[in-house]
């Protein structure tokens, strides 16, 4: 902005030195006027500096003055090379995690009309909107946010099919819609880049348990080589077996993720309701 104002002082001074203007001699001046300003990286590179100071003291010191000072620099630093779509990013991003959701916003989809293409843009509007998921409590606007977060996920594995987390996410987000056919499609996906990633795994076999697809779930799960279980993928098969109502291996299942983690109430939990099922009532106490 101070590039601006100083060509205009610039034009004006130079439209003082001439004779009277006439509709030729106004060409040059309207031409300075419309010129694109002049990228300047060592402005750019000194204000993000500065920007990144104020962002490490606000996050020890958890000041407002200093998240202000933090956007005046970034704003300073976009200003010199209005080009950079990195500079634009980090200041959505600053945006976002001082609670601006709307400038965050903003500033993500200025990016994506110059470069729908942009994978850091996309994600970030992703993860805004999955925040707002998590502080709402349903009805159309909730909706509207859930819709907006599948279309985001949807270009973000689009830009970057590799990522298995992206995948599960989206798949997720597919599940809360009540898309399920979607939803699996994206949980096999995940499973195929990552098979040996537990949560991907967990992930398909929950929902295969909730489409009442035990048989499904079981194998999934068995798929994991034992020397790679873990006491969350061990609570899944307990909860697997306890579905499929064969509560033996369902105890079996819980004390592994017991034997794992003694501090995991979901597999002691799991453990006493499977006895009391299978009728040892003095071991589920």
């Amino acid at each position: 902005m101070k590039l601006f104002y100083a060509s205009l002082f610039l034009t004006a001074s130079l439209a003082a030195q001439q004779p009277a203007p006439t509709s030729a001699a106004s060409q040059p001046a309207q031409a300075a006027e419309s010129a694109p300003r002049k990228v300047d990286k060592a402005a750019a590179y000194y204000h993000f500096t500065m920007a990144h100071m104020y962002e490490e003291e606000m996050a020890v010191y958890g000041r407002s003055d200093l998240v202000s000072k933090a956007i005046q620099e970034y704003r300073l630093a976009i200003d010199a090379d209005p080009t950079s779509e990195y500079l634009t990013s980090a200041l959505a991003e600053v945006y976002a995690r001082t609670g601006r959701i709307r400038d965050a916003v903003s500033e993500a989809q200025e990016i994506l009309k110059r470069d729908p293409q942009n994978l850091e843009a996309h994600k970030l509007l992703g993860h805004i909107y999955l925040r707002s998921l998590g502080d709402m409590q349903g009805g159309n606007a909730s909706d509207n946010v859930l819709k907006l977060a599948i279309e985001e996920y949807k270009e973000i594995v689009k830009l970057d099919p590799s990522s298995s987390d992206d995948h599960i996410m989206l798949g997720r987000l597919y599940h809360a819609d009540s898309q399920m056919q979607k939803a699996e499609e994206e949980e096999k996906i995940a499973v195929k880049l990552a098979p040996d990633s537990e949560e991907a795994v967990t992930t398909l076999a929950m929902l295969y348990n909730e489409q009442g697809d035990t048989a499904k779930a079981a194998e999934t799960l068995s798929s994991v080589p034992e020397t790679a279980r873990s006491a969350k993928l061990y609570s899944a098969m307990g909860e697997t077996w306890n579905q499929k109502k064969d509560y033996k291996k369902a105890i079996e299942a819980y004390q592994h993720a017991i034997a794992l983690d003694r501090d995991n109430l979901d597999a002691i939990r799991g453990l006493a309701e499977s006895y009391d099922k299978d009728g040892q009532t003095d071991k589920a106490l």
